[in-house]
């Protein structure tokens, strides 16, 4: 007997009862209540935990404890990869020599990702449910970038670098609790984007905002920053758009017709390419 996607999905099932009600699986429900939850708890590094008001630790500690959170809501058991990647990386980027360490950060991290990749093939082939391998391709580029600008920062000579390389070197092994908030941040963990190492520590540190000056009018500088807003509301736009379009489209253009017999034998290239 075969077991379904809803069966297979070892994320939270908390909110399984919407699914009649909204036309979506419980793991695209869940993706979707997780990035909506994540745009509410970003607010909060702009105001509670603003950079003039804690600490760098406990920004960290704010991304690092969602994202773990965020992770075993959608993907259960399986959220221990989301851990496991980065923490062998880890030990890889403290113990190896940094002439060679970036290059065996990266070899491990495809590895390990490959590794899931081929067991998803054996055991779950075809399959649309939303899967741990998703968020572990951003962490394997955020493991690996970072090794290769730390291999930058501690072999190389400013003179020897790109201006690229200037700008995202790293010049000391990141602690723990750094590496791990970076990796595993939850506004990026399920899709991304993808940030350099350096960016993200800019921005926990609240160097990352630039600056707008303004003179008042009895003649005082006054520095604001910028507001986020219309960015905001220009990506959840964009977000929505690439959704709607997903949920209406995909059930029409299934990929599975691609290997379908009567599409492969009796269809014109023309018409294959559209």
């Amino acid at each position: 007997m075969s077991v379904s996607v809803e069966d297979k999905y070892a994320g939270s099932h908390i909110f399984s009862g919407l699914t009649q009600y909204t036309g979506l699986s419980t793991d695209q429900l869940n993706f979707i209540i997780s990035q909506l939850v994540a745009l509410g708890l970003a607010t909060l590094y702009r105001t509670a935990l603003h950079p003039s008001k804690t600490s760098t630790a406990v920004r960290h500690a704010f991304g690092l404890v969602f994202g773990l959170i965020m992770g075993y809501f959608c993907f259960g058991f399986q959220a221990i990869h989301l851990a496991g990647l980065p923490a062998v990386c880890y030990v890889v980027m403290i113990t190896q020599n940094p002439h060679l360490m970036h290059g065996m950060v990266l070899t491990v991290a495809l590895i390990y990702l490959s590794c899931l990749h081929l067991h998803r093939q054996i055991y779950d082939y075809g399959s649309y449910g939303l899967d741990i391998s998703g968020p572990l391709m951003v962490i394997t580029q955020k493991v690996s970038s970072l090794a290769f600008s730390l291999h930058d920062g501690l072999t190389k000579k400013e003179g020897e670098m790109t201006e690229s390389q200037k700008m995202y070197a790293v010049y000391k092994t990141p602690s723990f609790l750094e590496y791990f908030s970076y990796t595993l941040v939850f506004p990026s963990l399920m899709a991304g984007p993808v940030i350099f190492y350096n960016d993200y520590i800019d921005f926990i540190e609240g160097k990352s905002y630039g600056n707008v000056v303004n003179k008042s009018c009895c003649g005082c500088v006054v520095v604001n920053e910028p507001s986020p807003v219309r960015a905001v509301i220009k990506k959840v736009i964009l977000g929505l758009i690439c959704a709607l379009v997903f949920v209406n489209f995909l059930p029409r253009f299934p990929i599975s017709r691609l290997k379908d017999d009567h599409f492969v034998e009796n269809t014109s290239v023309s018409y294959k390419l559209y």
